[in-house]
């Protein structure tokens, strides 16, 4: 994609630059801070603080990690207000990545700029794997064993007591990982997406409606998964899919009141990145493109959700149409994506998008429906059609008469033939005696069901032509017609 198709710059604003490009990077909200895990061909970690408008680096994963479509989930708060601990998972069957599974005790880097006077709270003594990527206990590594699959990985924390791990990979898998132990829960039945077979789970959406609630967004099909704790199982509902996304993946995303937005993304079909911004209403079930775009067409960037007095989303990083890992970095307040949802032009557009084939096949019916006034009104007809003679007999109920034709494309030389028969001729109507001119119209057909030989029989073959033929047909009044051959 070129050129944007709407209008951005009046919605998106752009913070400083990254100090560095990266694409594939995982984004975590805490407090005043918005904190970067790696990402593809880098292992540093950042931390931009969302009221300085500042960077500082915090670590690196260790050399021996090679980081490509990893996830970084915050799944636990320690008791001190400036520390959390986040869990980074990723890896490959194939070992072009190796896999690794780490803990960061994350204590804020800017908690000496924020507060002097508590300059000795970084003692060593509290400090102890601090801000340092370690391994989980016992060396446990999720994936490696079992084979798994884990390059662009999704991970949530859910359940009851949000001890859970939920996992979503490919192919079209979801496991459950005990926090407290940091083993599979291996007794959980259905773990199966119910995505098409050329759908995989790979670098899509995953997000949590509530603790045992999330929706998957993979390609263009969006599925509900239900976890039901006491029966260790899975339950699914398929949703309404995004027809434009039909060969998208790798797009960022976020989620807020009810309300899943995708940024960007890479469509293979035409091998190009997006800038369109999609939105899905949970509620509603109701897909929608929004009436702008990105600044920049990207796919693999990170999305992250800041909740403060005016909640806004931040996109960072991601890579361009010539495969360049971007610096960039947006944002775009909530009440604005709100503003454009609520105006009378989104919700029109919207309207119009989820209606559009009711309104084609209406306009089509009121085109053939004025169209049929200028044509003479059909009864009974009846063709009969005859090899072995060389006249065509045809008897109709009336005098002024169209008949209708039905040939298939492999009668084609009987069909011009019997065209030509017709044409300018007089025929001996039954009714009145009288001679009258009929006019023959000819319609070919592909005969997609073998031994049809009426028309209801054909239209069980149900394309959209037999359904627009069927109108056509109802309009003229039509209750008899003969099939050649």
């Amino acid at each position: 994609m070129q050129a944007n198709q709407y209008s951005s710059d009046i919605h998106f604003s752009a913070l400083p630059s990254l100090p560095l490009a990266l694409s594939f990077t995982q984004c975590v909200w805490f407090n005043d801070e918005l904190i970067l895990c790696g990402g593809l061909e880098s292992e540093e970690c950042i931390s931009y603080h969302l009221k300085k408008e500042e960077y500082k680096a915090i670590c690196k994963y260790p050399k021996q990690v090679a980081l490509s479509g990893h996830t970084v989930v915050r799944c636990e708060h320690a008791n001190a207000s400036d520390t959390i601990t986040l869990l980074s998972i990723g890896g490959d069957r194939h070992g072009w990545n190796g896999y690794h599974s780490m803990l960061l005790h994350y204590k804020s880097v800017w908690s000496d700029d924020d507060n002097n006077s508590n300059s000795n709270s970084n003692s060593n003594s509290n400090s102890s794997h601090v801000n340092e990527w370690k391994s989980l206990p016992s060396h446990k590594i999720f994936g490696k064993t079992r084979h798994h699959n884990l390059e662009g990985v999704r991970g949530l924390v859910g359940g009851s007591h949000q001890n859970l791990l939920f996992l979503t990979r490919t192919p079209n898998c979801i496991d459950v990982i005990d926090l407290c132990t940091y083993e599979y829960v291996t007794h959980v039945t259905n773990t199966e997406l119910p995505l098409e077979t050329n759908n995989f789970s790979w670098f899509h959406c995953f997000v949590a409606l509530n603790s045992h609630q999330f929706v998957v967004v993979s390609k263009h099909e969006t599925v509900l998964i239900q976890y039901n704790e006491d029966k260790y199982s899975f339950f699914y509902q398929k949703l309404s899919a995004c027809p434009s996304l039909q060969d998208c993946h790798k797009f960022s995303f976020a989620y807020f009141h009810q309300r899943i937005f995708l940024f960007g993304g890479f469509d293979q079909t035409l091998s190009q990145c997006l800038s369109s911004v999609h939105m899905f209403d949970v509620q509603r079930n109701v897909w929608t493109t929004c009436p702008f775009a990105l600044p920049l067409p990207s796919f693999g960037s990170a999305a992250v959700v800041v909740h403060t007095a005016q909640p806004s989303v931040h996109i960072l990083g991601g890579r361009d149409d010539y495969d360049q890992q971007l610096d960039t970095h947006y944002v775009i307040l909530i009440k604005e994506l709100e503003g454009v949802y609520k105006s009378f032009f989104f919700l029109f557009f919207q309207w119009l998008e989820n209606h559009l084939l009711f309104i084609l096949l209406y306009s089509i019916r009121c085109f053939i429906f004025f169209q049929s006034l200028r044509w003479p009104k059909l009864s009974k007809i009846h063709l009969l059609v005859s090899h072995s003679s060389d006249k065509t007999h045809l008897q109709t109920s009336e005098p002024e008469k169209r008949v209708l034709c039905l040939f298939s494309r492999e009668n084609l030389h009987e069909a011009l033939v019997l065209k030509k028969k017709i044409k300018n001729m007089k025929f001996l109507s039954s009714f009145n005696k009288k001679k009258t001119k009929i006019l023959v119209s000819f319609f070919f057909w592909e005969q997609e069901k073998k031994g049809a030989t009426n028309l209801e029989e054909m239209l069980k073959s149900s394309s959209l032509n037999w359904v627009l033929l069927l109108a056509f047909l109802q309009v003229l009044q039509v209750s008899c017609l003969k099939v050649w051959p």
